[in-house]
């Protein structure tokens, strides 16, 4: 599964024809919905990912209107390099504009400019996203030093 590909269903609840089709061709069988958390999450491991959804008020009031009727929406994708250590297999697919977990900061700063926003992420590792990329917010978690990327996440734009 491709980020890119997936990203499509942003703003899209797992039972949207479309997008229940797209998740069941990648044999993922699991379609959140709202129980008691406002967040909900397909984790796949072996695969190195987790999609992201969110109630459809948050979304609607964070990304702006939904595409179709749920009361989960499909907000984030996320992907695992094998260097972070939770358990996740390193994903296999391409990541978008260009990065690849080797990636470092200045060269994400060279692609995208300065970030929007940057935090640490646990004792040693630093998190950088970027507001705006071709309607995207662009996450990713660096590896103490920048040298390398841990986590890629990408999302809507907020309004």
């Amino acid at each position: 599964m491709q980020i890119l590909e997936v990203a499509k269903f942003f703003g899209f609840p797992p039972q949207s024809k479309d997008f229940d089709k797209f998740l069941s061709t990648h044999n993922i069988a699991e379609r959140p919905v709202f129980i008691e958390t406002p967040i909900e999450r397909i984790v796949r491991k072996n695969e190195g990912m987790v999609l992201l959804f969110e109630t459809d008020d948050f979304y609607t009031e964070t990304y702006g209107p939904v595409h179709d009727d749920g009361d989960m929406i499909f907000s984030k994708i996320q992907v695992y390099c094998e260097n972070h250590d939770t358990g996740f297999s390193r994903y296999s697919g391409t990541l978008p504009f260009g990065l690849r977990f080797e990636s470092t900061l200045l060269e994400a700063i060279a692609i995208f400019g300065e970030p929007s926003n940057n935090h640490r992420s646990g004792p040693l590792n630093h998190a950088y996203s970027w507001a705006n990329v071709q309607g995207y917010r662009v996450g990713m978690c660096f590896l103490p030093e920048g040298k390398s990327v841990s986590f890629f996440s990408l999302s809507p734009k907020e309004k």
